[in-house]
C-alpha cells in the first residue's frame, strides 16, 4: 500500500445519524509522519470504529486518481477496519468486485456528467442500473445511489432532469425487484436554502420550488434520505462576522455569545446543527415533515487562499476534531434529539487542487505544488475536511 488520504462525511438519518469519515487509503512513505499529527488521527479513526454507542465507519471512495491502492488493498483495509459502509462516488468496476461477499453496505453513484443522458432516456437509466447495480447484486451489498450532486446549485441546466432521472432509476430498480435493496437521493448544498437563520424560518429558495416539490415526494414516497452538503466555513465567510468563529468550529462560546432561534428559544453551539435544523425546516416549510436529513459532505479548508480568512490547518483540525466528538455524542441537533450518530467513510479524487473542504492526509508533495507545501503538509499531511469538489 503506498498512500494513505483520509475524507469525512456525516450522516444523519430519522433513527440515527452518521457521520462518515470518508477514508481513502494511499500510502507513500510513512517515515516522514509527523508522530504528533499520526497519534491525533490514529485516535479519530479509533474513535470512530469502536464507539460505544454502536457508530460505525464507512467509506466513501473516488476512484478518478492514477495513482490509487488496488481495490484489492482498499477493500483489505476495509476489512482491517471493520468498516461496514461505502460510497463509490461513481460506480467502478474493480471496486464494486473486490467488495463483493463482504457483506460491506455500498453506496455508488451517478457522476454530474451522466445525469443527462440517465435524465433524458427510460433504457438508458435501466441499462445504468443493469450494468452499475443489478450486475454486482446480491455478492455485493450496494444499498443506495447517489444522484449527481449538487446539481440545481452547480448544474443548473440539468436541472429539469433530476428528478425524471430518479423515477426512471426507481423503475428499473422496481423491474430488477431491488427496489426495497437500494435507495435513491441526490445531495444537495445549502445553497438551496435562502435564509438559514433563524433555522425555525429557513425555506427552499424559491426558484427551485417546483423541483423541490417533486423531489422530496420522491424520497418520501421511496422511504429515502435528503442528502445534505453541509460547509460552515462558509457560512462563517458568508456572515461577514455576524457569527463567531468559535461557532462555526464547535468550540464554546462567551455567555454573551450565546445563539438562540428566537422563534423556538433553542439555543445552537454551532452552525453544523443549525444547517441540519434549516433542512429540516425548509422540507417542513413544504409540508414534509418524515424526510430524514443525511450529510453527505463538511469540512473546513485547510489551505486558504489570501481572501479566504481562517482557513488553515489549526482550524481544520479543531473542526475536525470536534465535528467528530459532536456527532459521536449522540446528541442530535436542537430540533431533532432522537438523531443517533453513527459514522461512515469516504475516499478522495486526486491531489490536483488544495484547500478543498475534507480530510486529505497527503505524505508526499507533487513536484509541481513543492512551493506551496509547508514543512507540516511535506512531512505530514496535506489536510483537506471534505470529501469532494465537483
Amino acid at each position: 500500500m503506498d498512500r494513505f488520504s483520509s475524507f469525512f462525511q456525516l450522516r444523519f438519518d430519522q433513527e440515527f445519524v452518521r457521520s462518515s469519515w470518508i477514508i481513502t487509503d494511499q500510502m507513500l512513505g510513512r517515515n516522514n509522519m509527523s508522530p504528533n499529527r499520526l497519534e491525533v488521527v490514529l485516535m479519530l479513526l479509533m474513535l470512530m470504529v469502536y464507539n460505544a454507542s454502536g457508530a460505525f465507519v464507512g467509506i466513501n471512495i473516488g476512484t478518478n486518481v492514477s495513482d490509487l491502492p488496488s481495490a484489492s488493498d482498499i477493500v483489505s483495509i476495509l476489512k482491517a477496519k471493520k468498516i461496514q459502509h461505502v460510497r463509490l462516488v461513481d460506480s467502478n468496476h474493480e471496486m464494486l468486485v473486490a467488495l463483493a461477499n463482504t457483506g460491506i453496505e455500498v453506496m455508488v453513484g451517478v457522476p454530474n456528467n451522466e445525469l443527462l443522458r440517465v435524465g433524458q432516456s427510460r433504457p438508458t437509466a435501466a441499462d445504468w442500473i443493469n450494468k452499475n447495480v443489478a450486475a454486482y447484486i446480491p455478492a455485493t451489498n450496494i444499498t443506495y445511489i447517489a444522484v449527481g450532486d449538487e446539481i440545481l446549485t452547480t448544474v443548473p441546466n440539468a436541472a429539469l432532469v433530476l428528478v425524471p432521472a430518479l423515477q426512471f432509476l426507481q423503475s428499473a430498480l422496481l423491474a430488477a425487484n431491488l427496489n426495497t435493496q437500494v435507495k435513491l437521493s441526490s445531495p444537495h448544498s445549502m445553497d438551496m436554502i435562502s435564509k438559514a437563520f433563524p433555522p425555525s424560518t429557513a425555506t427552499f429558495n424559491s426558484t427551485w420550488s417546483s423541483i423541490m416539490l417533486q423531489y422530496l415526494g420522491f424520497l418520501k414516497k421511496t422511504g429515502s434520505s435528503f442528502m445534505l452538503n453541509a460547509q460552515p466555513y462558509y457560512g462563517y465567510v458568508k456572515g461577514q462576522g455576524v457569527f463567531p468563529l468559535e461557532y462555526a468550529l464547535f468550540r464554546s462560546l462567551n455567555p454573551n455569545s450565546q445563539i438562540a432561534d428566537p422563534n423556538t428559544n433553542l439555543f445552537y453551539t454551532n452552525m453544523f446543527d443549525a444547517m441540519v435544523d434549516a433542512t429540516y425546516n425548509s422540507m417542513k416549510a413544504m409540508n414534509f415533515t418524515d424526510i430524514p436529513v443525511m450529510v453527505t459532505a463538511s469540512g473546513w479548508p485547510w489551505h486558504g487562499a489570501r481572501k479566504e480568512p481562517a482557513a488553515d490547518v489549526d482550524n481544520a483540525l479543531a473542526y475536525n476534531t470536534n465535528l467528530i466528538r459532536h456527532v459521536l455524542n449522540n446528541s442530535g441537533t436542537p430540533s431533532q434529539r432522537n438523531n443517533q450518530a453513527m459514522v461512515h467513510v469516504n475516499s478522495q479524487e486526486g491531489e490536483s487542487y488544495f484547500g478543498v473542504l475534507g480530510v486529505f492526509l497527503n505524505f508526499s508533495c507533487p513536484r509541481n505544488e513543492q512551493a506551496r507545501c509547508t514543512n507540516f503538509e511535506c512531512q505530514a499531511e496535506k489536510l483537506q475536511l471534505s470529501y469532494r469538489n465537483e
